[in-house]
């Protein structure tokens, strides 16, 4: 049995979110204080994942919550280290993760919902978990982007300047790193498609699964492909692009989050 409550634990790994939210608030994205803190924050949430999820793939809404902080802000430091323009984005990354860290919190401490019993050595499930967790990280970070176009736009024709505003990444860089993680959504959701199909086809016989969360990422992944033609043939950008991009972040939230919201809060 753990010395220290679970509570406790998830609390700690959440309140790491808040000094390299400090650090990057105050324009200091980058630094080494910055990496250090990040990094440590990042090991927190692994190790409370790991914890959480020891025995098996949790299946409650706050442990969803707690899977969506760790790969978003795994993805944006691993993606920072070879982009600056990803790096800036992190007032808004910390901004993000920390009203869903107080969520799961919340809802962590109601009670845990149910274990999915998966065998470590049942390499499709956790390729398929992998595949689909990185997918949203890359949506999530590429609607980040696009909030940063849209404040950059907004405080543009308003003819404001703030601190804030100044540390985020200019528009035209925003942008065009948005569409890069378009792309890179793309493939991975692709690869969630295709290896919800197999599972599907080997488990229930059928190659479409019939459920909310196979159809929303269904939808978002040819959402994804109709931005990114409009953006190359028709030239989609500024807040039209931003709205799509939103739109499927918000496809991909109701189809993970969301339905676990469902089944484990208002249904349970």
């Amino acid at each position: 049995m753990l010395a220290v409550p679970p509570f406790w634990l998830h609390l700690a790994a959440i309140a790491s979110l808040l000094p390299v939210g400090a650090v990057s608030l105050k324009g200091r994205t980058g630094t080494p204080l910055f990496w250090l803190l990040a990094l440590a924050s990042a090991v927190s949430m692994l190790g409370w994942l790991y914890i959480r999820m020891g025995h098996g793939w949790a299946l409650d809404f706050a442990a969803s919550l707690d899977v969506i902080i760790t790969v978003t802000l795994v993805a944006f430091l691993v993606l920072s280290a070879v982009s600056k323009t990803v790096a800036a984005l992190g007032p808004l990354v910390l901004l993000y993760c920390l009203p869903l860290g107080i969520l799961a919190l919340l809802f962590g401490s109601i009670g845990w919902g149910k274990v999915e019993h998966v065998p470590p050595n049942d390499w499709w499930f956790w390729l398929h978990i992998v595949i689909a967790v990185t997918a949203f990280a890359l949506a999530t970070l590429a609607a980040i982007a696009g909030a940063a176009v849209w404040i950059r736009e907004w405080m543009l024709k308003k003819r404001r300047q703030s601190g804030f505003v100044s540390g985020l990444p200019a528009m035209l860089e925003a942008e065009a790193v948005q569409f890069r993680l378009l792309q890179g959504c793309a493939v991975f959701l692709a690869a969630v498609v295709a290896t919800g199909m197999a599972t599907s086809f080997e488990t229930h016989g059928t190659v479409v699964p019939v459920d909310h969360k196979s159809l929303l990422t269904l939808i978002a992944f040819f959402l994804v492909l109709f931005l990114l033609i409009a953006h190359r043939w028709l030239g989609w950008r500024g807040r039209r692009a931003v709205q799509v991009v939103l739109a499927i972040q918000l496809l991909l939230a109701l189809g993970y989050p969301g339905v676990k919201f469902i089944t484990d809060v208002l249904a349970g």
